[in-house]
């Protein structure tokens, strides 16, 4: 299957809308391959053409729509800045609230907010990744001191994340953005 081809694109985007507005309705264990082909007006074996299940659009939406999400905030080909990281930090906050604030989720026995939260810091590591690789250091350590950083920064932008959200959120993420900013800044003078 060509993913650039437009009715490919088409499908998937009528699949990802539809879990998304299914996801408002039910918990994710109740949602049913069904359910969402029945709301994208598609065949069952026309979702099975693209994806192996719901978990599978599932991941693949989640990722999707962090990229499309950061994007819109940071300057993902630009080299490494700090206002950029500042708007990756606010952008991580909004995008885990209205995550949590618009699915219904039955967090006592539903895989799923673990599996969407396993996905936020591996966005993050990708585009972290992608602005320090264009930072100057020596070749042979580079890959790896970037990948490490990448990783423990996304995880620590997803961990303040998380932790304004389940907290008494006293501040606008912007203001926690910038209360975090200095702790990754200091995590990046100091790995790389």
């Amino acid at each position: 299957m060509n993913a650039a081809d437009p009715r490919t694109q088409r499908t998937h985007e009528m699949l990802n809308i539809a879990m998304r507005d299914v996801l408002r309705e039910k918990r994710f264990s109740e949602i049913t391959v069904q359910d969402v082909c029945q709301r994208a007006h598609l065949s069952r074996s026309t979702f099975y053409d693209h994806f192996r299940d719901k978990y599978d659009l599932f991941d693949q939406a989640t990722f999707a729509r962090w990229r499309v999400k950061f994007s819109h905030r940071v300057s993902i080909g630009a080299s490494f800045n700090e206002r950029d990281l500042y708007l990756l930090i606010v952008a991580a906050i909004e995008m885990l609230a209205q995550y949590r604030d618009t699915c219904v989720v039955d967090r006592d026995i539903s895989p799923m907010p673990v599996r969407f939260e396993l996905r936020i810091p591996l966005v993050l590591r990708e585009i972290i990744t992608g602005w320090l690789m264009q930072m100057p250091t020596e070749e042979e350590v580079k890959r790896k001191r970037i990948e490490a950083s990448a990783s423990l920064m996304g995880w620590a932008i997803f961990g303040a994340a998380n932790d304004w959200y389940t907290g008494t959120r006293t501040c606008f993420p912007e203001e926690s953005a910038s209360n975090i900013l200095p702790s990754i800044i200091s995590l990046l003078n100091e790995n790389c």
